[in-house]
């Protein structure tokens, strides 16, 4: 398998854009991102309780955006932003927006045009999918299935791993035990709760 489409799009990507200063105002989250999320609740399935969020916490939502940017694209005629990625970045700055010091603007990665809708939805299962498997935010691995099979969109379990965005994301990872021997969990266990919700 030659290089995918997705993996040209990234070894490009400097060239794609910039690093600009928007109003925090003006981001907005992309409509295949909407889509996306919809499918899996991620920030529920943070673990504890989010820490409230207050004016003091000013620098540390701004030391969050610069470790973590966004990255967007302004839609034809419009002065708004689309958010593409940067998921848990633009949630912790919407949570700082209701405290009495708000985030005005933000440093953002800004291409210059919107990458196809395809590539918009792997820019996101990348980075959710990191933040899953990589930053192993839950050890449960009923959860972490329920998680790749709604977002990769999947009604039956063999179809992850076949599936052309989890191939051009995890080209290595191509059954069940490739992905659970990785993590080190069990593949006993690796069974999605929700296959019978769609």
């Amino acid at each position: 398998m030659g290089r995918s489409e997705f993996a040209q799009y990234c070894e490009r990507l400097r060239e794609r854009g910039q690093f600009e200063l928007v109003p925090l105002s003006t981001l907005i989250l992309d409509r295949v991102c909407e889509k996306v999320l919809a499918r899996g609740a991620i920030v529920a399935a943070l673990r504890g309780r989010s820490l409230p969020c207050t004016a003091e916490d000013h620098g540390m939502a701004v030391l969050d955006s610069i470790q973590s940017p966004i990255m967007g694209y302004r839609p034809k005629g419009s002065e708004k932003v689309a958010v593409v990625a940067g998921i848990f970045t633009y949630h912790r700055l919407l949570q700082q927006q209701a405290t009495s010091k708000p985030i005005a603007a933000v440093q953002i990665f800004l291409l210059d045009k919107a990458p196809k809708p395809d590539l918009r939805e792997l820019l996101l299962l990348h980075e959710l999918s990191r933040s899953l498997l990589r930053e192993c935010f839950t050890h449960s691995t009923a959860t972490i299935a329920d998680y790749l099979h709604a977002w990769f969109d999947c009604r039956a379990e063999s179809s992850l791993f076949g599936s052309d965005k989890w191939q051009q994301l995890f080209p290595q990872l191509r059954t069940k035990a490739d992905l659970c021997g990785w993590l080190e969990i069990s593949s006993k266990t690796f069974i999605p709760t929700r296959q019978g919700d769609k």
